[in-house]
């Protein structure tokens, strides 16, 4: 699908997934459900690092929807099959992945998890990361830095998948 179409819809998309419908209004849960929800969720999210630390494609695959989207850091924007072939082909690699500040939002059968994340990562051998490719080499190839990310699940046939992954970039000031 072409990338600008992609860029042009994908606000549309959360809008609707966040919302539910357009004849409810999305209201975050709070209380017993809520907290079980959460702490299910974080389990999938730590399973989820765990798997990109390990490279472990078939773990991310079972982890991900069918119509994943993954937005990254530099403004690429890949399904499902494009995601992990880029992660197979260790195109992108994990070497240490810590997340921290995490916030996590309940909306029925909708899951948002936004925090920061500190990362170590080998990318094809370029040293190139973040916002007008400004890098943080450590020796070439392998970047470290920071970001905030969002990563929002639902509830797929009685189980939650990530549907979206989304990266960006921070600077320390």
């Amino acid at each position: 699908m072409n990338g600008t179409i992609i860029k042009l819809i994908l606000p549309h998309i959360l809008a609707i997934v966040l919302a539910g419908s357009a004849d409810t209004k999305a209201v975050a849960q709070t209380g017993q459900d809520a907290e079980s929800t959460k702490k299910e969720v974080l389990q999938i999210e730590q399973k989820f690092t765990e798997a990109l630390l390990a490279n472990d494609i078939r773990a991310l695959a079972s982890l991900s929807a069918a119509d994943f989207i993954y937005v990254g850091t530099d403004a690429e924007i890949l399904t499902k099959t494009g995601r992990l072939a880029q992660l197979q082909s260790k195109l992108v690699r994990y070497e240490a992945l810590q997340q921290d500040d995490l916030h996590v939002i309940v909306y029925d059968d909708t899951v948002v998890v936004s925090g920061r994340s500190t990362s170590t990562l080998q990318i094809g051998g370029k040293g190139s990361w973040g916002p007008g490719g400004v890098s943080h080499l450590i020796n070439p190839g392998r970047l470290s830095g920071n970001a905030l990310f969002t990563h929002a699940y639902a509830k797929l046939n009685g189980r939650w998948q990530m549907i979206l992954e989304h990266v960006t970039y921070i600077t320390e000031d």
